[in-house]
C-alpha cells in the first residue's frame, strides 16, 4: 500500500485548501462510480484521490470544473437559434384526428351543434379565414 503525504501533493498544488476542495471531489466522483486512475491497493477513495492529484494522473481543471457545476443553482439553457418547424408534424396530427371517427364528435363542451351559427352576410364561423401578416 502506497503512502502519499500531503508534501506529495503540495507540489503539484500549492493550495492546501484547494488541495482538499479537489481530493474531496475526486473521491466524491469515484465513490460515485468513476474508475480510479491509479491501482486501488485497498485504499479509500480519499486517499486514492490524493494519489491521483499527487501523480498528475488526474487533470485538476477537470475536477474543479466538476466541483464548480455541483454548486451552481442556475444551469445554462443553451437558446435556441431557430425554432424548429413542426408545420407537417402539425398537419399529420389534424389528419389523424379528422379521420379518427371517435374523435369527429368530440367537443370541449360538451355536443356539437348541429350547424354552425350563420353572421350577417350568410358568413358562417367555419367559413373565416385569418391571414396572419
Amino acid at each position: 500500500m502506497a503512502r502519499v503525504t500531503v508534501e506529495d501533493c503540495i507540489e503539484e498544488i500549492p493550495n492546501r485548501f484547494e488541495l482538499v476542495m479537489l481530493a474531496a471531489q475526486r473521491a466524491r466522483q469515484l465513490s460515485g462510480g468513476v474508475t480510479p486512475e491509479v491501482s486501488r491497493d485497498n485504499d479509500k477513495n480519499s486517499v486514492i484521490a490524493l494519489r491521483e492529484l499527487a501523480d498528475r494522473r488526474v487533470d485538476q481543471d477537470d475536477v474543479r470544473e466538476s466541483y464548480v457545476r455541483t454548486l451552481q443553482r442556475y444551469v445554462e439553457v443553451e437558446e435556441l437559434t431557430e425554432l424548429p418547424d413542426f408545420s407537417a408534424q402539425r398537419r399529420q396530427h389534424h389528419h389523424q384526428a379528422a379521420n379518427n371517427p371517435m374523435l369527429q364528435d368530440f367537443s370541449p363542451f360538451g355536443a356539437r351543434p348541429a350547424a354552425a351559427p350563420v353572421l350577417d352576410g350568410g358568413m358562417r364561423f367555419e367559413n373565416v379565414v385569418i391571414e396572419e401578416d
